[in-house]
């Protein structure tokens, strides 16, 4: 369903003061790169607001009867209002989440002078199997106790090269509309990788705050998130096979295409 369904930002224009001096960020996340679990230790920060996936068009009805609004405009500023901490708002988004957004070219106005957070994960066979394994059980993540229903779809689950190779393409899809939507606007931005992130959280988080100008005093240890990894020896089995099976693909199709990634971190 298509975000104009929910909020009208065709006729709607921001009004004076629009976000009244806040500063926008976004994360720019693809799926299973870890972004709950890093959002859940900015948020405890208390340094740069609460971002949520407020433009998820499953999760958006349910955030509408929490801050009711008609236009993107007045949407976009009551979060900021109520979300906000030391003048920073935060949205967490894929690329599909706003893809609307980037092509009626209006991101400049819905988030003026955003700053722009991209979280990916070097290992993309990895995260696809991640992938695989969350929407095909339901259970995606640690913060909430999965039922028996949806712990059997996962123990029941099989390895399937195709739907791997189709959330890869997901995946990269919406990595590359993000590095097109930098590359064309000039947003100022820092790319952040799962696999350098994780064990370095503090470091990671202070980089991030120190991107948005923002002190960070107290970085909350690791042990304080509610959120921990799913991910198993099945889902490295299922990834060194796929990598076995398909390395030609992968490197034609996909990697060689990633330029954009940065080294790995020493």
């Amino acid at each position: 369903m298509s975000l104009s369904a929910f909020l009208d930002y065709v006729e709607a224009v921001p009004p004076q003061d629009y976000l009244n001096g806040i500063t926008p960020f976004i994360l720019a996340m693809t799926p299973r790169s870890g972004s709950s679990y890093l959002c859940d230790l900015l948020v405890r920060t208390k340094q740069v607001g609460n971002p949520g996936e407020y433009l998820n068009r499953f999760l958006l009805p349910g955030v509408l009867q929490t801050y009711p609004a008609q236009d993107m405009y007045s949407y976009i500023a009551c979060l900021a209002k109520h979300q906000a901490d030391k003048g920073v708002f935060g949205i967490k988004a894929t690329y599909l989440h706003i893809k609307e957004l980037i092509e009626a070219n209006i991101m400049q106005h819905v988030f003026p002078k955003a700053k722009i957070v991209l979280l990916f994960r070097r290992n993309v066979v990895l995260q696809a199997v991640s992938l695989y394994r969350a929407r095909e059980s339901g259970i995606f993540h640690t913060n909430e106790s999965p039922n028996h229903e949806s712990l059997h779809r996962l123990n029941a689950l099989s390895y399937n090269p195709d739907r791997i190779m189709e959330n890869i393409l997901h995946i990269t899809h919406q990595e590359e509309g993000w590095m097109t939507f930098i590359q064309t606007t000039d947003a100022p931005h820092r790319i952040c990788i799962y696999e350098d992130f994780v064990g370095q959280e503090a470091r990671t988080v202070h980089q991030i705050c120190a991107f948005l100008d923002r002190d960070c005093p107290n970085v909350p240890r690791p042990s304080q998130s509610c959120f921990r990894k799913i991910g198993n020896s099945i889902n490295t089995r299922w990834a060194d096979r796929f990598i076995t099976e398909y390395h030609e693909w992968l490197y034609e199709i996909v990697l060689q295409k990633r330029t954009y990634l940065p080294a790995a971190a020493k």
